[in-house]
């Protein structure tokens, strides 16, 4: 019985879905569009977390899932003789080249086993890995610093430093490679014969002391090991189980994680990228939801009638859900393959699109991977999204009766009011009662179209806000800032050349010229009492940085916290943007006041206006103590200070970016002195970068000036302009609003289907309703003109939700980001709405023109006999 049940079943829902070729097309695109949403997502995640682990593991320097550092050959192979390791390679690492043209591109000397090639990104253009004591490696970005030939045989100068001693080697080139910016430094690979005669005869234990006596720790001459384990699962605990089964006594320091993986960052996403993505799925998830349904919706009530019969022949509740079900998954072995590929194909075009629009992401080489979750995650998606939008209508299907359906006339059950008129039923008023028919229905389709207005508003809205000027006061001071090369590679060394400065200052078109000073020590500062205070009040409350090593100290003993301290020409300190307090420029000329700037990423302060607080100074002669190990080793050295001096808190004031060292160290205290003051009291003072004001039709020319001078100069100095900064800010939004207005756009498209449709079938299942209104005397114009104004409505309701739910987000979720995001300056603004609304009656006035030509190829007596 229940196969002959399934058989029926089969036959009924091929019938009802050969009798429904309009409602079968429309499903299918419905389905395929949320595919194509669900897929194109799908794969610009994918996209995304591929170009993020590439351009991490190019960051890195290595494909490998983690590393030994610092170790002896015989800890190298115990460690990978370990079963979890399924591959591995070395290298060693040698020194650091001294050139001074390597002063903006740090350019490493090592010497690396050649299996281990295969974890890197370096492949050979040219010649071969050297072999000879005099032979070099070295990439196109180092070769083209020192101004040599890409060419196998040229002579290769390098100034370096191995365990303490300096050399100055003359090498052949014997082989280049393609250079990545992406990577920080460049690398130099010499020969193994070359490396074991630096190593003079030193075994491995001998070297490991050597590097222990010196403070950098560098690891010369010790085995840098890549390993690669069966998945990137576990890592970590992986690489501890490895140290542990060894048996060797090496710390966590000798231990790397190639975190570029993104199964070791899966549990560390925060709550904000979780909500948005989850936000994300809800909308795709709706949009969807709100088509397929509305379709299924339409279907259902115009095959009302059908589905009353099959209940007359016994089919049971349970059986005519299943049918429609089983319509719905037949229509999606369609769709859904459909959408998945366009879904691929849309996000492998879009991929290369907002990465280049992103600004700051190199391209070169990426080749977005087919990974068969996205498809599968796709169709999992898909899937649920038509299986929620069907329920409701099996539901229906299946709950009504024989004797409702035979009287079903499509309306819902409205209270009527009688009420006379001399003048008849008007149009518009006839229009309004038949959308009021079926509320829900007509809800879907208002919901629908106004979904993808709302969501255009926001997105633009949110572009329009960001501001040009506050992006460019907050990263640049001036028209154009110089400083040293290394605040972009983030070496310690960050003093501003003077003789740069002096050269710049003096071009033609500057108008005046304004120096940044910093202290460029690792400067401690104890909290007195109220500050201490306010610390235990802000990591009581979380706000404080919890990968701060001192914290747990502090917190306790109110042990010292570090201190940045800043001091400007006075000119620039106008830029501060005061929080608490007033800046008195007589009082801070006095030497007696200090400004402290909160919270890196909170607004809080330890000191407010009017505090007393103690800063340590050095001296015009800074001196050093050394810290030494249990064994007498010395393993840094720490500042000697001289002496304090009491100041008085005149102001909180957040520091512009472009103001900053563009390096911050955890929960430290931030201050700012007057200049004649820091530089009087502290021998560490130097100015790390200059702001300049230039002449409007001069700048190009200063620019021009920058470069040379920076590249051939001294390429120990770097500068920035607003030219440039004004690209990555274009960069930035154009990306944003390529992303928004595109999710827009196929929400747009899918309530436009809906809309359609229900006009469509509206007028389909209506086909004798109007021939009865046309038999006592509806003309044909009343006809179409009916048909429009209830277009009409739809737009105008679709107006109004789409002006208040806009309106209401732009003023609340918006515009509250003028506290969180930076350079974001809330615009309000209804240009989108103006724009769509008027798409939206263009498309109002030609789809009931296609509906009413299909009422008229038939004649009032043919419509009035259907049953």
């Amino acid at each position: 019985m229940k196969n002959n049940n399934k058989k029926i079943i089969h036959k009924l829902s091929g019938r009802s879905l050969k009798n429904n070729r309009m409602r079968n097309l429309f499903a299918v695109v419905a389905i395929g569009l949320t595919s194509l949403l669900f897929t194109a997502l799908f794969t610009l995640g994918s996209g995304m977390l591929q170009m993020t682990e590439e351009q991490t593991m190019r960051q890195i320097g290595t494909k490998a899932h983690g590393g030994f550092k610092s170790v002896t050959r015989v800890e190298y192979e115990i460690l990978t003789a370990n079963p979890l390791v399924k591959d591995y390679g070395y290298d060693v690492f040698i020194g650091i080249a001294a050139n001074k043209e390597f002063e903006k591109r740090q350019t490493e000397i090592r010497y690396v086993q050649p299996y281990n090639l295969k974890f890197g990104f370096m492949k050979l253009e040219d010649g071969k890995l050297p072999e000879k004591k005099n032979e070099i490696v070295l990439d196109t970005i180092a070769l083209d610093l020192l101004q040599i030939p890409r060419k196998v045989g040229e002579e290769v100068a390098l100034e370096f430093d191995f365990l303490g001693k300096e050399y100055n080697k003359q090498f052949i080139l014997s082989g280049w490679y393609q250079g990545d910016p992406v990577i920080g430094a460049s690398t130099a690979y010499v020969s193994e014969e070359y490396l074991n005669e630096l190593k003079k005869g030193m075994t491995d234990e001998e070297i490991r002391k050597e590097n222990e006596e010196s403070l950098n720790r560098s690891g010369a001459g010790l085995y840098q090991v890549n390993i690669m384990f069966k998945n990137s699962m576990h890592i970590e605990k992986n690489m501890m189980e490895v140290l542990a089964d060894s048996g060797l006594k090496l710390d966590d320091s000798h231990i790397g994680i190639n975190w570029a993986y993104m199964t070791e960052q899966a549990s560390d996403i925060d709550m904000v990228s979780a909500v948005m993505l989850a936000v994300v799925f809800l909308v795709m998830v709706l949009t969807g939801f709100l088509i397929i349904y509305n379709i299924f919706h339409i279907s259902i009530l115009n095959d009302i009638r059908f589905y009353g019969l099959l209940k007359t022949i016994g089919t049971t509740k349970k059986q005519i859900k299943t049918l429609v079900i089983r319509q719905a998954m037949v229509l999606s072995l369609v769709g859904i393959p459909i959408g998945l590929l366009l879904g691929f194909l849309v996000g492998k075009i879009f991929m290369p699109v907002i990465l280049h629009l992103s600004g700051g992401i190199s391209v070169t080489g990426f080749v977005l991977k087919g990974n068969p979750c996205i498809f599968l995650f796709g169709t999992i998606f898909s899937l649920f999204t038509v299986w929620i939008s069907c329920r409701k209508p099996s539901r229906i299907a299946g709950s009504v009766s024989p004797i409702e359906a035979l009287k079903y006339t499509g309306d819902i059950k409205m209270k009527v009011k009688n009420k006379r008129t001399t003048r008849g039923a008007k149009i518009s008023r006839m229009a309004l009662t038949n959308l009021a028919r079926n509320k829900k229905k007509t809800g879907i389709v208002i919901l629908s179209l106004s979904l993808s207005v709302i969501l255009l508003t926001e997105i633009v809205t949110l572009t329009k806000s960001f501001s040009l000027d506050e992006y460019l006061e907050s990263m640049l001071t001036g028209d154009a800032m110089i400083f040293s090369s290394s605040m972009i590679n983030y070496r310690p060394d960050l003093k501003l050349s003077e003789e740069f400065y002096q050269n710049a200052l003096h071009q033609d078109g500057v108008e005046e010229g304004n120096l940044l000073y910093h202290n460029k020590g690792a400067m401690d500062h104890t909290l007195t009492e109220e500050g201490y205070e306010q610390f235990a009040r802000l990591y009581k409350e979380e706000k404080l940085d919890a990968r701060d090593m001192r914290l747990e100290e502090t917190l306790k003993d109110n042990r010292p916290i570090s201190e940045q301290r800043y001091a400007y020409d006075e000119v620039l300190l106008k830029n501060l943007r005061l929080l608490e307090g007033t800046l008195d420029l007589e009082k801070f000329r006095t030497g007696n006041y200090v400004i402290v700037a909160p919270l890196l990423y909170e607004a809080d302060s330890y000191y407010h206006p009017g505090d007393i607080i103690t800063l340590n100074f050095t001296g015009a002669n800074p001196e050093y103590k050394d810290i030494k190990d249990d064994k007498g080793n010395v393993i840094a050295q720490e500042l000697i200070y001289t002496g304090q001096k009491k100041y008085e808190v005149m102001a909180v004031a957040d520091i512009p970016y472009g103001m900053t060292e563009k390096r911050f160290s955890l929960n430290a205290l931030t201050t700012i002195l007057s200049k004649n003051e820091l530089l009087k009291m502290d021998g560490l003072a130097e100015a790390f970068a200059a702001s300049f004001q230039v002449e409007d039709e001069k700048e190009a020319a200063f620019t021009e000036f920058l470069d040379s001078y920076t590249t051939q100069t001294d390429p120990g100095m770097a500068y920035q302009t607003k030219e440039s900064l004004r690209d990555d800010f274009a960069s930035m939004v154009n990306g944003l609003t390529l992303i928004g207005c595109a999710l827009a756009f196929v929400i747009a498209i899918v309530g436009i289907l809906n809309f359609i449709n229900t006009m469509l079938t509206s007028v389909i299942s209506r086909k004798r309703e109007f021939a009865m209104l046309q038999s006592i005397g509806l003309s044909n114009d009343q006809l179409k003109k009916l048909l429009l104004f209830e277009g009409i409505y739809y737009i105008l309701f679709t107006a109004a939700i789409s002006l208040a739910g806009g309106s209401f987000l732009s003023l609340t979720a918006v515009r509250a980001l003028n506290n969180v995001a930076e350079s974001f300056n809330y615009q309000f603004t209804l240009m989108p709405f103006l724009e769509t609304i008027p798409v939206f009656l263009a498309i109002v006035f030609f789809v009931p023109s296609i509906a009413y030509r299909y009422v008229r190829k038939y004649s009032i007596v043919e419509r009035l006999r259907e049953e």
